[in-house]
């Protein structure tokens, strides 16, 4: 019997419901028959199966060896491929260190789908949009408070900026916890990632998020009181240039706000 490895947060969906969640998953996804998809932890193949019948290619990246060997081995998800002439590479790698080269992606010529570990949840976000080959969507299974604060309805995070700075998030359905197995102790969301482009390229971006680290340092105190580490005694000259109230939090500003703040770096 086959038994989930704890340190790899795996958590699969349910057969009995899985169904109606991949329909979502697919759906978001905007999958063309021209598409090259990325799948990260495709576990047993069940989201694979329903993406070869759409895609032209799937790149399936999987740390387990034991699912890979598996994904390697199902005649089904062969036949499949070979009915629907989808291309379809498993691979056993931890996706944190997976090559865009290796494979012959380019910039926006990819799509990201995956029911992802919650604890690998930012630096897969950083790792595939910080990337001089960025795909052109992502459609991703997260922890649902983890969504919801790249989302930043109610505050803004250093993750809910930098995934703003480059896409537009949006969570496409909410998902119990009753939906996997082993149930996890949270819910989750299918998160989507879309429009990813690089919008402000006249932005030195190491130097800008090296900044924005700063300005969430202390999330709690005023903006002006991180700012300080940076500004010096200029800080409140430069937030009333930039109309922002110094005794804001960093939650309380939206992305705009620290790139006009950025900007008098120069200055």
């Amino acid at each position: 019997m086959f038994k989930p490895k704890k340190y790899l947060g795996q958590n699969f969906l349910k057969k009995e419901k899985a169904q109606k969640i991949i329909k979502e998953i697919i759906r978001a996804t905007e999958i063309k028959k021209e598409d090259i998809i990325l799948e990260i932890g495709p576990g047993f193949g069940v989201l694979t199966k329903e993406i070869v019948k759409k895609a032209q290619k799937i790149i399936a990246v999987e740390k387990d060896k034991r699912l890979a060997d598996y994904l390697k081995q199902d005649k089904n998800l062969k036949d499949l491929c070979r009915l629907s002439s989808c291309q379809l590479k498993i691979i056993n790698e931890d996706v944190l260190k997976f090559n865009f080269k290796d494979y012959n992606l380019t910039p926006y010529n990819f799509k990201v789908v995956g029911n992802i570990p919650y604890s690998i949840t930012s630096p897969l976000i950083r790792k595939f949009l910080g990337s001089e080959i960025k795909p052109s969507l992502m459609v991703l299974m997260v922890q649902k408070e983890v969504g919801e604060r790249i989302l930043g309805k109610n505050k803004e995070s250093f993750l809910s900026n930098f995934v703003k700075f480059y896409g537009r998030p949006k969570i496409v359905k909410n998902v119990s916890r009753e939906t996997f197995w082993p149930k996890p102790k949270v819910d989750s969301v299918i998160l989507k990632i879309e429009d990813i482009q690089d919008k402000y390229k006249n932005i030195d971006q190491e130097k800008f998020f090296e900044f924005l680290h700063i300005g969430f340092s202390q999330p709690r105190k005023q903006i002006k009181n991180n700012l300080n580490k940076i500004f010096k005694e200029k800080t409140d000259e430069v937030l009333r240039k930039c109309n922002i109230d110094p005794q804001k939090r960093p939650e309380n500003l939206k992305l705009d706000d620290w790139i006009k703040i950025f900007g008098q770096l120069k200055n």
